[in-house]
This record gives C-alpha cells, structure tokens and sequence, in this order.
C-alpha cells in the first residue's frame, strides 16, 4: 500500500510515531493518468494537417522547442476524444511556455499537425532544472532517495529519508 509515515531518525534507525493512508490527491503514477489542460473546443480537437501528427513529427516539435529558454514542458496525451478528423488522429501535443505563446505556436506548427494545446506556466524547464539541482546540494542537509520534474504540474519533486527543522526551514525561503 502507499502510506504516509511520520517519525524520527537518528541517524541509524527511523522510529515510526504516526502511519496515515498516503493522501488521496498524490496518487501513484501509474494512476496518474496523462491530461491535458485545456479545455477540448467545440466540435472537437482541430487537426490542421493530418500527413504530421505521428510520432516522428511529436519528436521533431520536441526538439525545435526544447532549446528555448522559454519552454516549460511537452507530454503527449494519447486516446483523445473529440478528434475532429477522418483519420482518427488520437494523439495531443500539449506544450508549455512561460510566454509568447502565439510566437510559439507557430514554430511548432512548422513541425506537428495534429490537436495541441499550448498553455503558459510560471517556470521554465531550465528554472525547474536549477530547482532540482540546488536541491540536490549539501547546504540543505537534505537525504535524497530521488528527484524529478513534473512538466504537467510545472514543478520539482523530491524524496527525502528525513528532514529536520534546518532543511524545512531553508526550503521554505
């Protein structure tokens, strides 16, 4: 099961004070289903061009947008409903900047045809790879077991053994 555990380490054992179920709105990831989030437009996901919405052509957005400082994140969303196309195009582009999202959209257009949503967050991919390298740093006295980024959520999360008061309080400045 998942749990959520409270207790204390001393530095060899950790003693265990409270056990709690694992909180209902930080599911496992295997049931955490891939959305988008933006809202499906009336009549349907438009497919502008269908000879460029297949794997190939969700890579060759990746890459033209990657290397932008202002890009925040890309997931694919698969078995989309309310696909507006004869071919049956089941694939969304969902792509996140932290602005210029018109400006954007056009490159990517260059490159993929199928439903996309574009939508603006408040850290950059490179911002949320400081994030997480500055957390992994020995200032915060911080046992990492893991890290990663969550491009759909626009964050960093991490997995410590413990935390003390020190770490707490240096992660909330």
């Amino acid at each position: 099961g998942q749990y959520r555990m409270v207790g204390t380490y001393d530095g060899e054992s950790f003693t265990v004070t409270d056990v709690e179920p694992a909180e209902a709105d930080d599911p496992p990831d295997d049931d955490y289903p891939i959305t988008t989030p933006c809202d499906t437009p009336e009549g349907g996901w438009p497919v502008p061009d269908p000879s460029r919405d297949d794997d190939d052509d969700v890579i060759a957005a990746n890459i033209a947008v990657r290397k932008d400082p202002e890009f925040a994140g890309l997931w694919v969303q698969h078995s989309l409903p309310g696909t507006a196309t004869e071919t049956g195009s089941l694939t969304l582009l969902n792509v996140a900047f932290t602005g210029n999202l018109a400006r954007h959209e056009e490159k990517i257009r260059q490159h993929w045809g199928g439903p996309l949503c574009m939508v603006e967050f408040e850290r950059s991919f490179r911002e949320l790879k400081r994030i997480q390298a500055e957390l992994s740093d020995k200032k915060f006295n911080i046992q990492s077991l893991w890290s990663d980024i969550d491009v759909r959520k626009n964050q960093v999360n991490i997995g410590v053994v413990v935390i003390d008061d020190f770490a707490r309080k240096a992660l909330d400045e």
